[in-house]
């Protein structure tokens, strides 16, 4: 028994260029969101409207965060 391989008559033609994509006004918006929400949660602490518990657990809960993506 004999096995017989095609080969291909022409040469593969090269990648075309990649087509450009629309922006994810989604993702967008949520990442806007999120900075203006904490920028506006900055602004509150450092306006004295908050305890020093509440900033102590704010930075605990962002080490705590930043160790598990890590």
């Amino acid at each position: 028994m004999t096995t017989t391989f095609q080969t291909p008559h022409a040469a593969p033609s090269a990648p075309s260029a990649p087509k450009p994509v629309g922006h994810d006004w989604v993702n967008i918006s949520f990442i806007f969101v999120a900075h203006a929400l904490g920028f506006v949660g900055l602004v509150y602490v450092l306006a004295g409207f908050s305890s020093w518990w509440t900033v102590g657990l704010g930075v605990l809960w962002g080490v705590l965060c930043g160790m598990s993506i890590t």
